[in-house]
């Protein structure tokens, strides 16, 4: 997908006469991203994207372990080596089943 600046740039150079080829070879696009964005009379939308973490359904088993670790530890640990020990033993959790 092409910024709001280059679609305004396809536009405007088509406008003055440019042909498709020159036009995506002075802004380095494709011919047919071009030809997208000429077909198109309104600027492209532009949607953030919802992603799933893929820790997510562990989440609570993470804390819970973390909790448990820095009070076992009597948060002697530094905070790097306490999530590294949950992480690990959440990676043995997940690989037994």
């Amino acid at each position: 997908m092409i910024s709001m600046y280059k679609w305004q740039q396809v536009r405007v150079l088509r406008q003055k006469g440019e042909t498709i080829k020159g036009i995506a070879r002075q802004l380095k696009l494709s011919r047919n991203t071009v030809r997208k964005y000429l077909r198109k009379d309104e600027p492209p939308q532009f949607k953030a994207r919802q992603y799933e973490r893929l820790l997510d359904p562990y989440e609570e088993v993470i804390k819970e372990m973390l909790k448990r670790a820095s009070l076992a530890r009597g948060y002697t640990m530094s905070s790097r080596n306490r999530a590294t020990e949950a992480l690990f033993a959440l990676c043995i959790v997940i690989c037994q089943g």
